[in-house]
């Protein structure tokens, strides 16, 4: 899996490339990055994407263990929702 750069490192390879062009400091580069990077942060937590599910509201239709694998998929989606607010606040 491809780790997503560091908004400095991505700022530091703009940089180069924008103020060669066009004369953009770093510090607007690294602003408008970070804006972009937690409005994408924030647009993945509240998608609704993440809401968890009742255990009625099973994936299946077959009952057993549906219960064990609503409660599984649950845990999962707190853990990312979680690791997502970590990285919000990160930006801040």
């Amino acid at each position: 899996m491809t780790k997503i750069p560091s908004v400095e490192l991505r700022a530091k390879i703009l940089h180069v490339r924008l103020l060669q062009r066009d004369g953009l400091p770093i510090e607007k580069i690294t602003k408008a990055l970070t804006a972009d990077r937690l409005a994408l942060l924030t647009e993945l937590r509240d998608s609704g994407l993440l809401e968890e599910l009742d255990a009625g509201e099973a994936p299946s239709d077959n009952a057993v263990g549906s219960e064990q694998r609503t409660f599984g998929s649950n845990r999962t989606k707190r853990a990312i929702k979680a690791h997502l607010d970590e990285l919000i606040k990160s930006t801040h």
